[in-house]
């Protein structure tokens, strides 16, 4: 038998069985209530770094994985066609109002059209129904009408993307509690569980409309994004039949989704601290793509210790703390985050920008911070001038993840010896083939 070739154009059912086929064999152990707890565990991820307003790599690589294993849960409650699985809740219409252009008011509750109608809207409308992910993507869209209209508008004035990212999660939450609620009764009702199936998918495809206003990217493509992520193999091994430990697969997503609890940060300088630098380092390496590349900057005070031995440890303290912050204002201003590597040094991870955003974030800082003047109290002034190197990856790993990650942050840290070896407050890219 011919392997299948999957690609990113394809089907709504390729895509369910790519990750059956991907993912099929290590999912066979587990029940649909094990499976709707991944699912539960990923959706509760995915709001945590909306709430914390991650960057938008980050929104669309857990987007990703909650359309994976949503399809292992489809696919566990025997439903192999998840195409019709949809169009028999939404036949490119408002399963309560019955129109193509849904005229519902929001906030109040409706009752579902009974089923003689769904039925006569699915033939009525079959020449109208999707085939492509991209094509029930739109649909949703033709519905319900822009991402606006569903997720926030109020009074003329448009939320923003993140506000919209927020509804629609909270909404999407709330779908997977009657999934979960639909699952334990199944024996009573098996039909409720294809109607919240469905419900599910409906509120995944509105976050996957509001992420092109997120992104700040009109051309993002939903399809593109999620092949960057299961180019029809596990993104793991690289397997086309997933031969991962369980744990494995499922240590980033931990990472990920743990209590809110606080971070550890450096009480000086008040940045996240060198472990969890190295940490979310791991995990941006893991994602990254052609789409979302990932650059780091490694920072360097110059000549540092002159300012403890001069003016004493107290007054560079000081300086750290003025450093610091101005790291911590520039990395956001480029969708990044600061943090303190150690002593005089500085890390920033700037995910989903590639090398000509990282070193325009890196001049910058070292513009502003020679501009800067420390005024001390015996009258003397500082200019505390930095050397940074900066490394970008465009692509997940292919060698050992530990590998890449510690050639990552070697390229950077070589490139800042470089900079200091050529005078210092400058800036210094990694060369290309330190990958």
């Amino acid at each position: 038998m011919i392997p299948r070739i999957w690609q990113p154009q394809q089907s709504l059912n390729q895509w369910h069985q790519m990750f059956n086929a991907i993912y099929g064999n290590r999912n066979s152990e587990r029940d649909q209530f094990k499976l709707f707890a991944h699912v539960a565990e990923v959706a509760g991820g995915f709001a945590k770094v909306v709430r914390q307003g991650a960057n938008p790599s980050e929104v669309t690589l857990f987007l990703g994985k909650l359309l994976a294993w949503y399809c292992a849960l489809v696919m566990k409650v025997n439903h192999r066609d998840l195409e019709s699985v949809v169009w028999a809740k939404y036949p490119a219409a408002c399963p309560y109002c019955g129109k193509s252009n849904c005229i519902c008011r929001q906030g109040e509750p409706h009752e579902v059209l009974d089923s003689v109608t769904l039925r006569w809207l699915q033939q009525q409308n079959r020449s109208r129904r999707p085939v492509r992910l991209s094509d029930w993507q739109a649909m949703f869209l033709d519905i319900y009408g822009t991402p606006n209209r569903i997720l926030g508008e109020t009074a003329g004035v448009s939320a923003s993307s993140w506000s919209q990212l927020l509804v629609g999660m909270n909404r999407l939450y709330e779908e997977m509690g009657e999934l979960a609620e639909a699952i334990r009764l199944e024996h009573i009702s098996p039909i409720a569980v294809s109607s919240e199936l469905a419900d599910v998918f409906a509120w995944m495809m509105a976050v996957a409309n509001v992420l092109p206003d997120h992104l700040e990217d009109n051309e993002f493509n939903l399809e593109l994004a999620l092949w960057d992520q299961y180019p029809g193999n596990c993104n793991y091994c690289f397997a086309d039949r997933c031969v991962c430990l369980n744990d494995r697969v499922r240590q980033s997503l931990i990472a990920s989704i743990g209590p809110d609890t606080p971070q550890p940060i450096d009480h000086l300088t008040t940045l996240p601290r060198r472990d969890t630098f190295e940490k979310e380092l791991t995990e941006t390496v893991l994602a990254a793509t052609d789409r979302f590349p990932v650059s780091l900057i490694v920072l360097d005070l110059d000549n540092f210790k002159v300012v403890n031995d001069r003016w004493s440890h107290s007054v560079g303290d000081t300086v750290l703390r003025g450093v610091a912050l101005l790291l911590k204002e520039l990395a956001e201003l480029f969708h990044g985050r600061a943090y303190r590597w150690g002593g005089e040094e500085f890390t920033i991870l700037l995910t989903g920008e590639a090398a000509d955003k990282a070193v325009e974030c890196a001049t910058e800082i070292l513009s502003r911070s020679r501009s800067r003047v420390f005024e001390f109290d015996d009258g003397s002034k500082h200019r505390q001038t930095l050397s940074a190197g900066i490394a970008t990856l465009r692509h997940s790993p292919t060698k050992p993840l530990s590998v890449v990650t510690r050639d990552f942050f070697q390229a950077a840290d070589k490139a800042v010896y470089q900079a200091k070896s050529s005078g210092r407050d400058q800036v210094s890219t990694a060369k290309e083939d330190w990958l």
